[in-house]
């Protein structure tokens, strides 16, 4: 059954074919819930190990180079509370949760490393959200970090009234965005690959 919420949220994602564009409606979209910087992963292929590398997702982030550099090429995400949440779950998990873990004394302390560091570098308060598609061999994976103003109860109250909506809008990115063509920089084809397809 047609969902009309939904395909309203749709269909200013559907007429856009740049990524640039729908990030950017991604993130218009999202400053009205009160998040203002966002993280996106999108798996591509399911490594045989079961063991994730940044090679098998696609990352989008707006977090910042430092983070980026930490989180993704240094292996943060290894460790993140949320991440690994994310990767075995679905559905969305409040930051509130990783700091009572840690209050409680219920991480490692590589996980306590990454969850000060991201801190450190003003990811505060926000929402992981993970997304679940072709039989689940496919996932999508989102940071939603709320404005700085923004505490972690408020933000909360908002999830709580309006997730519906943010899931439309999330899930609309995600339907587009991987409709696009995909050359991650690592895997272009070489030379001589090209000259053989030619």
């Amino acid at each position: 059954m047609s969902n009309p919420q939904f395909n309203k949220i749709l269909q200013p994602y559907l007429i856009l074919s740049d990524r640039g564009l729908l990030w950017s409606r991604l993130h218009q979209d999202l400053q009205h819930f009160g998040f203002d910087r966002v993280f996106y992963g999108g798996v591509q292929r399911r490594p045989a190990n079961g063991e994730f590398t940044p090679r098998d997702v696609d990352v989008t982030s707006s977090y910042g180079s430092e983070f980026d550099r930490f989180f993704v090429d240094d292996g943060g995400f290894l460790s993140d509370v949320t991440t690994q949440w994310a990767i075995h779950s679905q559905g969305a998990m409040s930051w509130g949760a990783t700091r009572r873990l840690c209050a409680k004394g219920q991480m490692t302390a590589r996980q306590q490393t990454v969850h000060e560091r991201s801190r450190a570098l003003n990811i505060l308060n926000g929402y992981t959200v993970s997304l679940r598609s072709d039989g689940r061999s496919l996932v999508s994976g989102f940071g939603l970090c709320a404005e700085r103003k923004c505490t972690q109860g408020k933000i909360d109250s908002i999830w709580q009234s309006q997730s519906d909506q943010i899931a439309a809008v999330l899930t609309a990115y995600d339907i587009c965005v991987r409709a696009l063509p995909s050359f991650p920089a690592q895997e272009e084809l070489s030379k001589r690959q090209c000259e053989v397809l030619e």
